[in-house]
């Protein structure tokens, strides 16, 4: 009987130090130009991190701050209206008004095109221009100080961030990687090779973050784009 626990005790010992893995595989690109499209983004880094292993505010913090770049490099698409621009917007749009108030004939049908095109285009810029505004805010108005603080700590949140990681895996030259990994909950880093930002967190690669509970084979697939 003695002998009996042993042996179960040494089995129980024996799949314990076993974990379940699991693999995450995934397949990352990143635009190239509007030509060539999307390219395999190869050098682009991989990593796995447990999230119990690291500050969760830290993965957050960091999450937020690449939102916030992103966000900042999209309104260059988007500028604010110059005071000329808001003449000839509000001269168009008067002159399409007008047009659509008189039914005028068709020798007015080419003004009117002209005009409706010039407004529709800036007020589609005025639009998106908000919305990305709004989104801003709500990045920016999870934290009390300034946002610039939090952009200079991300920084070494960052660093602490990948040191922690466990797992790493390199996109090969189709785009494709793949880790095998114990079971367990992961916060997923891939820093792109190809692409680039101008700010501190970002000027190595861009980065997208995610989150995965691994109790099973997964996948994931990203692409950056030029903004």
């Amino acid at each position: 009987m003695k002998n009996l626990i042993i042996i179960i005790g040494i089995a129980l010992i024996i799949n314990f130090s076993y974990a379940q893995e699991y693999k995450l595989k995934g397949v990352v690109t990143y635009y190239f130009n509007q030509y060539q499209g999307n390219k395999p983004d190869l050098g682009a880094k991989v990593y796995l991190i447990p999230k119990d292993s690291v500050d969760s505010s830290y993965y957050e913090t960091v999450k937020d701050v690449i939102e916030y770049n992103r966000i900042q490099n999209m309104l260059l698409l988007y500028p604010e209206l110059t005071e000329k621009e808001v003449k000839y917007y509000e001269k168009y749009k008067a002159q399409k008004e007008e047009i659509e108030s008189k039914k005028q004939e068709s020798k007015k049908v080419f003004k009117y095109a002209n005009a409706k095109k010039y407004v529709e285009q800036f007020e589609s810029r005025i639009s998106n221009r908000n919305n990305l505004l709004k989104d801003l805010k709500k990045v920016t108005s999870k934290y009390d100080v300034d946002f610039d603080e939090i952009s200079k700590s991300s920084v070494e949140m960052n660093i602490k961030l990948i040191m922690n990681s466990k797992y790493k895996d390199f996109v090969d030259a189709t785009g494709s990687f793949e880790v095998e990994a114990n079971e367990g909950v992961y916060y997923v880093l891939i820093q792109s090779k190809n692409r680039k930002r101008t700010n501190d967190l970002e000027v190595l690669g861009c980065q997208y973050w995610t989150q995965i509970n691994l109790n099973k084979n997964e996948s994931i697939t990203h692409n950056f784009h030029l903004y």
